[in-house]
């Protein structure tokens, strides 16, 4: 856990709320947003802010998952290998993952090309 800002400052708890499920997650998009409790649309505009300033990398990453999709720099490096894009990767997580909440995520996830 990570103290967030003072709540006076709507944009930084914003960001900070942002910063954390990427640093979580590693991609962030609509579903993972929803189940994070982050509002998409203002996520949305801070994270084309954050891709302006070359935070964080624009694109498709998951696929399965339409819309914007968003990404830190050093997991786009790993989802780039063709090592992990050709793998099936089996994923266990515990009862309490954040991602247990998305209700339509596949069990064998395919990393987009």
């Amino acid at each position: 856990w990570a103290a967030e800002p003072a709540h006076g400052d709507e944009e930084a708890v914003l960001e900070h709320r942002v910063r954390t499920a990427l640093r979580r997650h590693g991609v962030l998009f609509r579903a993972i947003a929803q189940s994070e409790r982050l509002p998409w649309r203002d996520a949305l505009g801070l994270l084309r802010r954050l891709e302006m300033r070359e935070d964080v990398r624009g694109g498709r990453f998951v696929e399965g998952f339409g819309g914007e999709q968003f990404a830190l720099p050093e997991a786009v490096a790993v989802l780039g290998r063709s090592s992990v894009r050709d793998a099936v990767l089996d994923i266990e997580l515990p009862a309490a993952d954040p991602l247990m909440r998305l209700m339509h995520l596949k069990v064998d996830v395919e990393l987009a090309a």
